[in-house]
This record gives C-alpha cells, sequence and structure tokens, in this order.
C-alpha cells in the first residue's frame, strides 16, 4: 500500500496517508530536509488504497440512494473545482473520496474565483476553517463557525452569525427567532438624552 498523497489543504498544508510504518518512514525522510510533519489521530488510513475493503460496503450504502442535481454550486474536493451536471451523481463519485487525493484547497480558491468570499463551517468543531485561510492569504473573506466543542452551542451559533452579518449576508430574523423565547426590553425614546443605557443582561 505504501504512502500516498490524501489530500492538498493548502499550499503548505498536505496530509500523506497509507501503511503506519511507510508514513513515519516518509515523515522521517520529510524531517531530514526541514519540512516539518505532525502526526493525525483518525481511525482508517482515509483517502489511501488501505481503504479499498471499504468500498463494498459504500457500494450497499449507495444502492438505496436517490440522487438529485444540487440547488447551490458544489466544489468537489477530487477535482477542486465546481462539479458539472451529474458528476455527483454516481457511486464511483463516493468510491473516489473515500480512496482518493482530496483538493480542498483548489476548492476553497475555486469559490473564492466564482465569487464566494464568506464561509461557514458546518459542524461539531472547525477544522477546515484554519485550512482554509492558508489557501486563501491574503485575500480578505469572513470565516464563521457553527459549533465548538468548548462553547455553548447557542452562543456559538449567535457568534457566528454575528460574524456573518456583519461581513453582509442578510438573515430572514424572523425565522431565526421564530420559537425562540424572549422579553421585551423598553428602549429610551428620541432623542436620547446622554444618559448611559447598557443593558446588563
Amino acid at each position: 500500500a505504501g504512502v500516498r498523497l490524501a489530500a492538498v489543504n493548502a499550499p503548505q498544508r498536505c496530509v500523506i496517508s497509507g501503511e503506519a510504518e511507510a508514513v513515519s518512514g516518509a515523515a522521517a525522510q520529510f524531517a531530514t530536509r526541514g519540512i516539518p510533519c505532525e502526526p493525525l489521530n483518525v481511525s482508517h488510513a482515509f483517502h489511501s488504497s488501505l481503504m479499498l475493503p471499504a468500498l463494498d460496503d459504500i457500494d450497499q450504502a449507495l444502492a438505496g440512494v436517490r440522487f438529485k442535481p444540487p440547488r447551490l454550486p458544489i466544489f468537489t474536493n477530487l477535482s477542486g473545482n465546481e462539479a458539472k451536471a451529474g458528476e455527483l451523481d454516481t457511486p464511483d463519485y463516493w468510491r473516489q473520496q473515500v480512496i482518493g487525493t482530496i483538493r480542498f484547497g483548489n476548492c476553497v480558491l475555486a469559490a473564492l474565483d466564482r465569487g464566494f468570499a464568506t464561509f461557514l463551517e458546518i459542524g461539531p468543531q472547525p477544522t477546515l476553517t484554519a485550512l482554509a485561510q492558508h489557501a486563501t492569504r491574503p485575500r480578505d473573506c469572513t470565516w464563521a463557525a457553527s459549533l465548538r466543542r468548548d462553547a455553548d452551542d447557542r452562543n456559538q451559533m449567535a457568534r457566528a452569525q454575528a460574524l456573518l452579518y456583519v461581513g453582509g449576508v442578510n438573515f430572514n430574523w424572523d425565522a431565526v427567532y421564530r420559537g425562540q423565547p424572549f422579553t421585551p426590553v423598553s428602549l429610551p425614546g428620541y432623542p436620547f438624552q446622554r444618559q448611559r443605557f447598557w443593558i446588563e443582561a
């Protein structure tokens, strides 16, 4: 199985994958050339030929999936470009996601070239945002993470929403606050009388 390039997340943020001994050997060679390496704590050697035994299970899981064309632009990690019509609709595409090289950094750059400059990472802990920022330097973008393990979910979502709003995203505020408990707060009338009026809670 050896070693293969598993992911290109940014120009200087790449991942190799394969047999543990071969990966350690490659990392040692990189270190002698002054290239820093950091081992990743993963459950499997994703994006390498060691994942081939899992492909039959993936085929079975996909057999009951009915693919539909995306309604939003999708940038595929396999090519690093915007997905073409029908490209995501085959089991083979998803098989390649497991064993092929992922080009996340190229996806981010392709999204920028397409005019996107606001990014929200959806997941339990932001891991890709920092990589995306490395890929896009020095371009000016808005970055937000939906959740963080060390933060209250509601507060983190509010923080992310604030970042996105400041970055120019318009929200449907009725939908945002629908079903949420709230208490009306009396605000001073206009004109202000130069009195401090900060809400403490």
